[in-house]
């Protein structure tokens, strides 16, 4: 009936995550970026931390208008319902 694809992210902000659905591939993809300055008395922190992660998964004969995804406590949830006629585009899939 439907493809469900969970992703536990932990840490993870929404706005950093992209979902892309195109030619029967569901890409997931992640980029994160952080900076620390902490200033005291005695002394003087600085820390950058980048890091980026993408899965592909192959999900052939979703009906991409149908697809919904949503991230909750660190859970990504993807639903992309089966179709019966198979198209060949890319969709964009907003995150509620």
């Amino acid at each position: 009936k439907e493809y469900v694809i969970e992703a536990d992210m932990p840490g993870v902000r929404k706005e950093d995550i992209k979902l892309e659905l195109r030619d029967g591939v569901l890409t997931i993809g992640v980029e994160h970026n952080e900076q620390i300055d902490e200033k005291r008395e005695n002394y003087i922190r600085k820390e950058r931390r980048y890091g980026s992660f993408c899965r592909s998964f192959s999900v052939d004969g979703v009906r991409q208008e149908d697809v919904t995804a949503s991230y909750k406590d660190g859970v990504l949830t993807v639903n992309l319902p089966k179709s019966e006629e198979v198209k060949k585009k890319t969709h964009r899939i907003d995150i509620n």
